[in-house]
């Protein structure tokens, strides 16, 4: 069975060159700085790390609360069969 991630798209990488960031216009990246980049369909998003921590922490918490539904939902599921 291959395992599949919700976060396969998502990745810390570095920027090769200076630039603006396209989300704020006031934020500016500086060559090498680390940034979070999200790719979806064949566009690139990056955040600065301040902007991915809270992100991050946001994307676990809704990804716990899935889980517990996920974990819910299979028990109803068992105790519905017996």
């Amino acid at each position: 069975m291959s395992h599949k991630s919700l976060l396969k798209n998502v990745s810390i990488t570095q920027a090769g060159k200076a630039h603006s960031s396209s989300h704020n216009k006031k934020y500016r990246f500086t060559k090498g700085e680390y940034r979070l980049t999200v790719k979806e369909d064949r566009d690139e998003s990056h955040y600065p790390l301040e902007v991915a921590e809270v992100c991050i922490t946001s994307g676990i918490k809704r990804l716990e609360e899935l889980l517990a539904e996920v974990r819910r939902l299979q028990l109803s599921k068992g105790e519905g069969s017996v």
